[in-house]
């Protein structure tokens, strides 16, 4: 995975369902903080949130989009994990 734009640490293209992080130059702690900020941006983006929505429903709608995350995905979570603790 690796972002097109050079100012750029990564991005979530939500029409392709794509994520894109750099690599260059970045340790795995590094990379595996990008691709968590941009899982983090889907998982905003699937929720439909928005400015003003209370605290409550910002929470239960990320913590169960992110649960599906987690699920669908373990191979990616466990790399996230590895990475975490280099």
């Amino acid at each position: 995975m690796k972002a097109d734009k050079a100012r750029e640490d990564g991005s979530c293209i939500y029409a392709t369902t794509t994520i894109l992080v750099r690599t260059d130059k970045r340790s795995g702690v590094q990379r595996a903080n990008i691709l968590l900020h941009e899982i983090e941006h889907a998982i905003w983006d699937e929720a439909g949130l928005a400015e003003g929505d209370s605290e409550e429903k910002i929470v239960s709608a990320v913590s169960n989009i992110r649960m599906q995350v987690f699920r669908d995905n373990p191979d990616v979570i466990d790399w996230i994990s590895e990475k975490a603790r280099s």
